[in-house]
């Protein structure tokens, strides 16, 4: 039977797909990409302003683009800060996709450990303490056995615990790093 609690991690195994929707959810990746799309288009505007220009107002008005070397140095500016935002969206992009592999990878190991515990561990911490009843009915252990029993139970279950908090921590890493609201 499939625990209800990892059902909700279900959705995060496939690295690529979580990279592709955190690139259109994360609002800073979002904003990011919005510089680098800025930035060609305002390669393109100097591009357009390297040839002749005519104005029509109250008068006509021809701009010559020879006197500003043809627009070459705002097309040179315009280009290199392109290049250095495609650069930092590029550099971006790899890091976004080591973050998403990494909690994927954490979030895998933490649901295999509680999936652990739950099937093998969990049974066998019920077994013992029916075992240690069965015997103290018998009055075949003492109180100390009885309670180095229950102690080693209740550590086993709080190692059960703290792997359901690594798995939802985990979860949580994989939500934030993808950008996911749910």
């Amino acid at each position: 039977p499939v625990n209800p609690f990892y059902e909700s991690s279900a959705g995060f195994d496939d690295p690529a797909l979580l990279t592709q929707r955190a690139l259109v959810r994360r609002p800073d990746l979002q904003a990011l990409l919005e510089s680098y799309n800025q930035a060609e288009q305002q390669l393109r505007l100097e591009v357009a302003r390297q040839w002749p220009a005519l104005s029509i107002g109250s008068a006509v008005q021809v701009t010559l683009a020879i006197f500003s070397d043809f627009n070459k140095p705002a097309i040179q500016t315009a280009t290199r800060q392109r290049d250095q935002l495609g650069l930092q969206v590029e550099a971006a992009v790899h890091q976004l996709r080591a973050d998403v592999h990494d909690a994927v990878a954490t979030l895998y190991l933490a649901r295999r450990q509680v999936e652990y515990f739950e099937s093998e561990i969990e049974p066998r911490l019920t077994e013992s303490l029916s075992l240690v009843d069965e015997a103290f009915q018998a009055r075949q252990i003492t109180a100390g056995e009885i309670l180095i029993a229950q102690s080693q139970v209740l550590d086993a279950r709080e190692r059960l615990l703290e792997s359901r908090i690594a798995h939802a921590r985990a979860l949580a890493v994989v939500t934030w790093v993808t950008g996911d609201k749910t």
